[in-house]
């Protein structure tokens, strides 16, 4: 393959996932946790199909680029830019929801408040129940 090929398919590529990255935003919000788990798992391959066209695209590379392969390299860093930032907003609503999660988690089994003498939470507080009563 030509680098101008590798080049549009890496474009391609990058393209596809920043639209999956917008559309995780809704799954983060609304803690729909098997849409989450099937979209890391389409990063995962997302992450493999890039590393495979950069590592071709860098060893065709080799010789004088064509204006037009210089043009799709500008394409792919500026998404790849658009790409970062909105993961780092994924992660900052991942960071959210996780702490709603562990609250919720909090709210439905409270922890004891027994401490030792100094200050350590007793490991075995939880209530139990007597199956002799």
């Amino acid at each position: 393959m030509t680098a101008l090929e590798l080049a549009a398919q890496l474009r391609d590529a990058l393209s596809q996932e920043l639209e999956r990255s917008k559309q995780a935003r809704t799954a983060l919000v609304s803690l729909d946790s098997d849409e989450l788990l099937d979209g890391a798992q389409r990063r995962e391959g997302f992450n493999d199909r890039a590393a495979q066209l950069s590592a071709q695209l860098s060893q065709s590379l080799t010789g004088p680029r064509e204006p037009e392969v210089s043009e799709l390299l500008a394409e792919i860093r500026a998404m790849s830019g658009a790409l970062k930032e909105l993961d780092e907003l994924n992660r900052f609503l991942a960071e959210r929801a996780l702490a709603c999660v562990r609250a919720w988690g909090a709210q439905l089994k409270p922890g004891g408040q027994a401490y030792d003498r100094r200050g350590v939470r007793y490991a075995g507080n939880e209530a139990t129940v007597s199956e002799t009563a």
